[in-house]
């Protein structure tokens, strides 16, 4: 049963909860996730809505999403701190390496969630924001690095 639940999130073994919430917050809301499923006695894997503290694994649309899934993956952002040329609070990039899905599998849908700490100050609740995604890719040379837009999206920061 626990494999099976491990499989269908692309995991190797049971995520273990870290101390750091914005370092970690992908391995928490895997075992967020992982800790809300439930053995039915037909064996079936469902989703126990109840046990979860995430909002984004209790609405409707993400448990079906879930249940109709193969697999779940998360990735983690691999730039922590905003490099020296852009501006602080106005420009931040994140990084996520996607390399570890595999090209024979069809990805059906993807998400990005951007979480907001202000109580930490550093985003005001009635700015504005645009959210931008470009994929990078290699060109002709492994130095060269192609990059295409894929889409982007302005948020206050009264959206939800």
């Amino acid at each position: 049963m626990q494999q099976e639940i491990l499989n269908l999130l692309g995991l190797h073994h049971r995520p273990k909860p870290k101390m750091h919430e914005r370092k970690y917050s992908a391995p928490k809301y895997l075992l967020d996730l992982y800790n809300s499923f439930r053995d039915e006695d037909d064996g079936e894997i469902t989703l126990d809505t109840s046990k979860s503290h995430n909002e984004l694994v209790t609405n409707n649309q993400s448990v079906r999403m879930i249940n109709d899934s193969d697999a779940i993956m998360s990735f983690v952002n691999h730039v922590h701190h905003p490099p020296p040329h852009l501006r602080h609070d106005h420009n931040r990039r994140f990084w996520f390496d996607v390399g570890d899905v595999s090209p024979e599998e069809n990805t059906i849908k993807a998400e990005l969630n951007v979480y907001r700490d202000l109580r930490r100050g550093s985003l005001s609740s009635n700015g504005t924001y645009r959210l931008r995604i470009d994929m990078l890719q290699h060109g002709a040379k492994v130095d060269d690095i192609i990059s295409q837009s894929v889409d982007h999206v302005t948020v206050t920061g009264r959206d939800h």
